[in-house]
């Protein structure tokens, strides 16, 4: 066996480590939020009737992410329950996650240190993974059967594979790709898709003094278009809006003065340490020079502006600061470089001992005992997967009130037209038949 496959073989099973503790941690949570199940009425329909729509013969756009509805839909039409098919398909991306995390560090390793030498086993590459592992919301959010798992995997990986593309000319740019399908899973895409360009301007500014754009720049757009255009050309079509229903909603009947504060408050309270370690790496001096800086400083715009971006339309009212858990992944890598470098000065002459060094440190200010607390709320609250086969289908089909958890009854709004544009009074939510909502009882 050469040596570059017996690493790989080592490196399977470093990574094993951490794809079990995040299953484990994800499986403790084990819960559906009640906002999937709006997801699975519209993929319901759309295999009935073959309408994207909540009630049939309304095309309102009352979903957030259409790639995860479409997914949900594949799923069910291979027969599989939408609870189920749904969490799977949470744990296949949380764990697709951790992997994209090991590798974005391959990149930081490479563009640190570019001399390495390749398939060479770097036991700090895998701090990171195992960081998220352990990360409550993280692990919290790869449950739910919402489209959040989804979404983080696709935009670390996109900016791994921005900075894997970066300096090699033949690479095909598919980060442009990535970042499309992004867009179509939450609007929250395209910031990081237009802050991700925005860097590749400035920097080819800087780098090379070139104005003009490259072939290449011009195939990553291409790539980044494929799946956006047509989605946004149809969705003017067959909605007759730019935006999804949601989000007028959300602007039009939500209160955000100090509530995304609060929402951003939480958030910086438990990832406080990661944040400023954050702030103090872009400043210093990096031993990789430019290139590393220019890492560093495009990772912490994407973190910060994000934060800001979240506190601006509100938050969420979600536990485990579901809207910040995208950029988490982007935290740990750099909180594990951070422990590298202090395991360095801590203990230059001890070598091997980077991989418990971590588990060490005092760095987390979420306890276990409340990940505990919150998946015991998650249980008691939420609906789960143990029901009897064929009642969700019912129950989605019905939109019967009994059936139907009390705050999808009571964002109903967002799934017609009026009414997600004129918020409800205050404190109260308007009934299915003040909505105009019909149930369907084919």
């Amino acid at each position: 066996m050469t040596l570059p496959a017996r690493n790989q073989i080592v490196c399977a099973g470093l990574m094993a480590v951490p794809l079990a503790v995040l299953i484990g941690h994800s499986l403790y949570f084990n819960f559906v939020c009640d906002d999937a199940f709006i997801f699975f009425r519209y993929a319901d329909n759309l295999l009935r009737y073959g309408e994207l729509s909540f009630n049939p013969g309304q095309r309102v756009e009352g979903y957030t992410s259409f790639l995860w509805t479409v997914l949900i839909a594949a799923g069910m039409a291979l027969g599989s329950e939408p609870i189920i098919w749904s969490l799977g398909l949470g744990l296949i991306c949380g764990c697709a996650t951790l992997v994209v995390v090991q590798r974005l560090g391959t990149v930081l390793d490479g563009l640190v240190e570019p001399g390495q030498p390749r398939g060479a086993i770097r036991l700090w590459r895998f701090v990171a993974p195992a960081l998220l592992s352990v990360t409550p919301a993280f692990a919290c959010w790869t449950s739910g059967g919402l489209e959040t798992a989804l979404f983080t995997l696709l935009v670390t990986a996109a900016f791994w594979r921005y900075w894997a593309e970066s300096g090699k000319p033949s690479a095909v740019p598919w980060s442009g790709l990535l970042f499309g399908l992004a867009c179509l899973t939450r609007p929250e895409g395209f910031l990081f898709f237009g802050l991700t360009l925005l860097h590749r301007l400035v920097d080819q500014g800087l780098r090379c003094s070139r104005r003009r754009p490259a072939r290449r720049d011009w195939i990553w757009l291409a790539l980044f278009l494929l799946p956006v255009l047509p989605h946004q050309l149809w969705r003017i079509s067959y909605y007759g809006q730019v935006l999804p229903n949601t989000y007028y909603a959300r602007v039009a009947g939500l209160e955000h003065e100090g509530r995304g504060l609060l929402y951003l408050q939480m958030f910086v309270r438990h990832y406080g340490l990661w944040i400023i370690l954050l702030l103090l790496v872009v400043p210093r001096a990096q031993p990789g020079g430019r290139r590393v800086t220019s890492f560093y400083t495009h990772l912490a715009t994407l973190v910060l502006v994000v934060m800001v971006y979240v506190a601006g339309v509100g938050g969420d009212f979600m536990a485990l600061h579901r809207f910040f858990v995208p950029v988490i992944p982007l935290l740990a890598l750099v909180l594990a470089d951070e422990l590298r470098n202090l395991h360095a000065l801590a203990v230059p002459s001890v070598p091997g001992t980077g991989p418990v060094f971590w588990l060490c440190t005092p760095l987390r200010r979420f306890s276990l005992q409340e990940s505990c607390c919150i998946a015991h709320h998650c249980r008691v609250a939420a609906w789960k997967p143990a029901v009897p086969r064929g009642w969700t289908r019912s129950a989605i089909s019905s939109g019967s009130p009994s059936r139907t958890p009390p705050s999808v009854v009571g964002w109903l709004n967002t799934r017609t037209r009026t009414l997600g544009s004129r918020p409800p009074l205050p404190g109260r939510f308007p009934s299915t038949a003040a909505c105009g909502l019909t149930t369907c009882t084919a």
